[in-house]
């Protein structure tokens, strides 16, 4: 029995990697660079995970919340990087695939944050799915980060299951899209939603 627990858990870690797994940045330009993507389930109270458990312990919950679908809001941090000197106009963009657990299709999601101004090295954009757009989102399959200045794509992330083809299908009109309300409104990369 022990024996097959232990097969078990190192199945759902492999497919919790593979889940979670960054693909290599496909897109970094000189000083710009998309560092960190963490993706997490949020519960219904709030938290992404129970106590401060290990790693395993943090997982498993993940997995929990995943498979029972009792979960408030999808959260992704990203760490990002710019130039140190003052760069205008750049903004973080979250394009999330994920799948209806209903009727299996396909759904989509774009997030976006502004930054009218940045003269820091890095910074951390929390991004979240929830609410009516995560009813209709479903459960997350894969995401796509980028980095834009201006209207020039200038550093972008992929998760490991990530495929733009896929995503070429799909109608603009199924997209859900939302901006920051504290920022103007969006720029051309913006309106590509459903590319």
């Amino acid at each position: 029995m022990l024996r097959l627990s232990v097969i078990f858990f190192g199945c759902f870690l492999f497919a919790l990697t593979c889940l979670t797994q960054e693909a290599e940045p496909e897109i970094q330009k000189p000083g710009y660079k998309i560092a960190k993507v963490n993706s997490q389930y949020v519960d219904l109270e709030g938290y992404v995970a129970r106590g401060a458990g290990d790693f395993p312990d943090q997982a498993r919950y993940q997995r929990g919340l995943e498979r029972s679908g009792k979960f408030s809001a999808i959260r992704f941090s990203i760490l990002w990087k710019a130039p140190s000197t003052p760069t205008p106009n750049l903004m973080v963009r979250l394009d999330a695939c994920g799948e209806d657990p209903k009727t299996g299709q396909t759904t989509t999601a774009v997030r976006i944050r502004r930054y009218p101004t940045k003269s820091h090295i890095s910074a951390w954009a929390i991004l979240e799915i929830e609410g009516d757009a995560l009813a209709r989102f479903g459960r997350l399959k894969s995401w796509k980060v980028s980095l834009y200045q201006e209207d020039e794509l200038m550093a972008e992330r992929k998760s490991f299951m990530w495929h733009d083809k896929e995503l070429e299908k799909k109608n603009a009109s199924t997209t859900d899209q939302q901006a920051n309300p504290n920022n103007k409104a969006a720029e051309s990369p913006a309106k590509e939603a459903g590319r």
